[in-house]
């Protein structure tokens, strides 16, 4: 199954979804592209879910349960650590071209570092998996938790 969004039906959903109005002072296709982390021509579930964190609105669960959903790619209701690091690296490398910096290998290592330190803390019974409540309940228990301080970067909250 493909999950890639090509930048027409990324441009005619978010339209339909929006409202025209909305949408004009959005240039749709320079956002598309900027999503477009490995310049394919479409954007995956992990650029997609990235992008649209700038517009999310809502609680840290909510940005939370927004982020797992993209994260859980195989639709298991878990995430393992493969997963994670995908989406994060996905996430950075479209904000290292949103901001027009150049991707920093060495700080990806260093992030896959602080990710697998995070995940070994929330998978205490060592499974290799989360689910959404073990890990809504260690953010929400500590706000500085480095997981959820990595997450609630990229989102917006209001």
């Amino acid at each position: 199954k493909d999950n890639n969004i090509k930048e027409e039906d990324f441009i005619k959903a978010t339209n339909e979804a929006l409202g025209e109005e909305k949408t004009k002072i959005l240039d749709l296709h320079r956002f598309y592209r900027a999503l477009d982390v490995n310049c394919d021509g479409k954007v995956d579930r992990f650029e997609l879910g990235f992008g649209f964190s700038f517009f999310f609105s809502g609680s840290l669960a909510e940005a939370l349960q927004m982020q797992f959903k993209i994260m859980d790619a195989d639709g298991s209701g878990t995430i393992d650590l493969n997963e994670m690091k995908k989406f994060f690296r996905s996430c950075l490398e479209a904000q290292a071209r949103i901001w027009g910096r150049p991707w920093d290998e060495e700080t990806w290592n260093s992030t896959v570092i602080h990710l697998e330190r995070s995940f070994k803390a929330l998978d205490p019974k060592g499974t290799n998996e989360i689910n959404f409540e073990d890990l809504i309940k260690r953010v929400l228990a500590d706000p500085d938790h480095p997981l959820g301080l990595l997450i609630t970067d990229m989102v917006v909250l209001h």
